[in-house]
């Protein structure tokens, strides 16, 4: 009796050990398979079922893309999966072989061996929405804002256990994001709830391009929010100007001269911008003054901008943030600078001449014309050179007198054609009477000014 109770208690330790009967995986039978059977099972399973399709989407928004659990980088854990499964000795799966056995169902354990975390970043990228930035407007009176929607990527840390869920549970991987923080806060938008300055200039509705121009550049401008430190460049904002970003040829100011380019009219932009800027008491950071005087405001307050140069750009020099509001009109441009507290200051220009010069007349050759005629090209312009003076007070009290620098209009030769080698017209022959020139002919393009 001893030496046969040792034998049962050799086989059963040193015995083969086996699953437990009635264990299933999958609904396939495990039960009296050894380990090594059972992972044998398992790789012979797995090679038919990972191509089973999960759904990527995330919360925010919607991303439209299926992948297989073996795209997904998905493995079954096939060591993990065989541990989990009952097993008994030798002697033991004898004696339940002879009786019943309650089933026992054993589930997969996958694992992510690796995940294509490069390729759904790049997925996300492609597929979340436009950036939305905080905007700031004036609209019916008041002021109106729009809060910041920031950008989303890809939150590397939880794709291994989105994958994992979506495996186990619905077969949907909802990636995990992660927001950008919001360049402009909901507090530091709230701020931004009164006009601190506002400006208006106006212009010929009938110049068709022009008015154009105009409005085009101020939308690109409008509701745009500056942070405590920040600096507005024009040309950083409007960017260059060309027919495909809605720009049109118009007249403009080259030299001293008038002629036609595309962006012809933003000048009157800059400048009703630029005077808002002023009257708030803000820090400018560049400003140019045109090469002839423009129409729309006195000398000493324009703002000439081109493309990449000049530019005009100021400094949100205050403490809180605060938005530039543009308003079009036909033949009336305005621009508000929006903040918490409209400027405790009343604001005085003052313009000294320094002095003025004539750019003579400048001729030009044109064989078409005939003796004595002549043709105004460009009518030029006188140069001249102002200083600027801003006078603020608070309550009816000078506070400070600022110098706004001296602008110098170089102006331009006006520029007359004519054909000095045309000989003058012979008299008929037996005439006694001399031949006069023909009247002189002038013509001047149209106001142009930028």
């Amino acid at each position: 009796m001893g030496l046969a109770g040792l034998g049962v208690s050799a086989y059963e330790q040193y015995g083969p050990v086996t699953i437990e009967q009635n264990t299933t995986f999958e609904g396939q039978e495990f039960g009296g398979l050894t380990r090594e059977e059972a992972r044998s099972k398992l790789v012979d399973w797995q090679k038919t079922h990972l191509d089973s399709v999960l759904t990527i989407k995330t919360e925010k928004f919607d991303l439209g893309e299926t992948v297989t659990l073996a795209e997904a980088g998905v493995e079954l854990d096939i060591e993990a999966t065989v541990r989990s499964m009952p097993v008994h000795g030798a002697v033991r799966a004898i004696v339940a072989s002879r009786q019943e056995q309650e089933s026992t169902t054993i589930a997969p354990i996958y694992r992510v061996e690796k995940a294509p975390v490069e390729a759904w970043s790049a997925l996300v990228k492609e597929k979340r929405p436009e950036v939305s930035p905080a905007r700031a407007y004036f609209e019916s009176g008041r002021v109106t804002t729009k809060q910041e929607v920031a950008t989303w990527d890809l939150d590397d840390s939880g794709v291994d256990k989105a994958i994992l869920d979506a495996v186990k549970g619905d077969q949907i991987v909802r990636l995990p994001l992660k927001g950008a923080a919001p360049r402009v806060s909901d507090a530091q938008l709230a701020e931004i709830k009164t006009v601190v300055s506002e400006f208006t200039t106006r212009f010929n509705a009938g110049q068709v391009a022009r008015c154009a121009n105009i409005k085009r550049a101020s939308e690109i401008i409008d509701g745009v929010v500056l942070l405590p430190g920040e600096t507005w460049s024009f040309n950083d904002r409007v960017e260059k100007r060309t027919a495909a970003r809605g720009f049109q040829t118009a007249g403009v100011y080259v030299s001293g001269r008038h002629d036609f380019d595309i962006g012809g009219g933003i000048c009157q932009v800059s400048t009703t911008l630029y005077n808002a800027v002023l009257l708030g008491d803000f820090k400018v950071k560049s400003r140019s003054p045109h090469s002839l005087p423009v129409p729309y405001v006195p000398l000493g307050r324009d703002a000439a901008v081109s493309f990449p140069q000049p530019d005009f750009s100021f400094e949100n020099n205050t403490n809180h943030a605060i938005a530039i509001s543009a308003n079009y009109s036909p033949g009336q441009l305005t621009f508000r600078i929006l903040g918490p507290s409209k400027s405790p200051y009343e604001m005085e220009f003052t313009s000294q001449h320094l002095g003025s010069w004539s750019n003579g007349v400048k001729y030009i050759t044109d064989a078409s014309l005939g003796y004595g005629e002549e043709r105004v090209e460009d009518r030029g312009g006188a140069g001249q050179k102002v200083k600027t003076t801003r006078i603020v007070r608070q309550n009816g009290e000078i506070v400070r007198r600022d110098d706004l620098g001296i602008s110098t209009y170089s102006g331009g030769p006006r520029i007359v054609a004519r054909n000095p080698n045309a000989r003058p017209p012979q008299a008929p022959e037996g005439s006694t009477t001399a031949p006069t020139g023909t009247p002189v002919e002038q013509s001047s393009p149209p106001n142009s000014s930028d």
